[in-house]
């Protein structure tokens, strides 16, 4: 019975060797499987250094009408003073979270898919205030709104090299694929001119007219992204990482609609958005002005949308 009972004893201990290391391949500690062999999730956050030209011509643009609004003034006697507050900003940065999917195909090299978002905006201040100093009259434009967006959103394919040093590695990687950007731009204002009413000293309104101007458009163009990242390992599941990158981000067309109301005076048109030349020269000033503005379909020059420049990452790498 003894000799039976320790033959069972000793069998199943055999037979249970292999399923031991079956769960223990299934279920057991991270040196089961080396680090680099792990895919990885990155979550990170990044600051763009961006300068849409093509986009931020409005600014430019509307700054020159600011002038030539105030030379359309001049009073046959008298003088008009400018006592306008004018701050145009002009989009410089954008935030742009991202996703990455990282796996390993050897100990230094990886592959990758990403998404990554991206989205800038600049408001600007905008008061016109023309003072006359013939007799008192106020001519003013005050604007409630004045901003531009610019979103995108893009799919890449990346490929990644990273060499450990302990608990530190350095890494470059290039990634490129499609991507999917947007504009708008959008101002309201109120319109108004103020008199004073002979000797009596009162002030009356002689004319007040509200407006609202909307540009938007969206495209399809290419990123392409090179840059280099330092991670530093927390556990054996975390990872902290910072990136630089060059970013090359184009759309070469793009297509939207253009609304605009003033008063009575009603626009909207559709189509392919394109940037309009205008030259003014004012004879008595001897002053030429020179600016571009987005039109659509009138413009000889395709309009499209640069989000090129460097950025900066932080993000966490999560192993699989």
């Amino acid at each position: 019975m003894k000799k039976l009972f320790g033959k069972t004893l000793i069998a199943s201990v055999l037979l249970a060797l292999p399923a031991s290391q079956l769960s223990f391949q299934l279920f057991g500690s991270d040196s089961a499987k080396p680090g680099w062999k792990r895919p990885r999730l990155e979550l990170s956050g990044g600051l763009g250094f961006i300068n849409p030209g093509q986009l931020n011509l409005v600014c430019q643009a509307d700054k020159t009408f600011h002038s030539l609004f105030f030379i359309d003034l001049r009073p046959e006697w008298g003088y008009y003073q400018d006592e306008s507050h004018v701050h145009y900003k002009s989009i410089k940065r954008s935030f742009t979270p991202g996703l990455r999917l990282v796996y390993p195909v050897s100990r230094l090299f990886s592959i990758s898919i990403g998404l990554q978002a991206g989205k800038g905006q600049a408001d600007s201040r905008v008061d016109y205030n023309f003072i006359y100093h013939g007799y008192w009259h106020q001519n003013r434009k005050d604007f409630s709104r004045y901003e531009l967006v610019v979103k995108n959103f893009q799919v890449d394919f990346g490929l990644h090299f990273d060499k450990p040093f302990g608990l530190y590695s350095l890494g470059a990687f290039i990634a490129a694929g499609p991507q999917f950007a947007s504009f708008s731009h959008h101002k309201e204002w109120i319109w108004f001119e103020d008199k004073m009413v002979n000797i009596t000293s009162r002030i009356e309104r002689v004319f007040e007219q509200n407006g609202r101007e909307i540009m938007a458009g969206r495209g399809a163009g290419v990123a392409v992204h090179l840059g280099g990242r330092l991670a530093r390992e927390i556990n054996s599941w975390l990872a902290l990482f910072i990136a630089v990158q060059g970013s090359w981000q184009r759309v070469f067309a793009l297509k939207g609609t253009h609304e605009l109301s003033a008063g009575d005076y009603q626009l909207k048109k559709q189509g392919k958005w394109t940037i309009d030349e205008h030259n003014y020269y004012d004879p008595d000033l001897r002053q030429e002005m020179f600016f571009k503005y987005p039109v659509i379909e009138d413009g000889a020059i395709k309009m499209g949308l640069n989000l090129s420049g460097l950025q900066l990452r932080l993000g966490l790498a999560l192993k699989l």
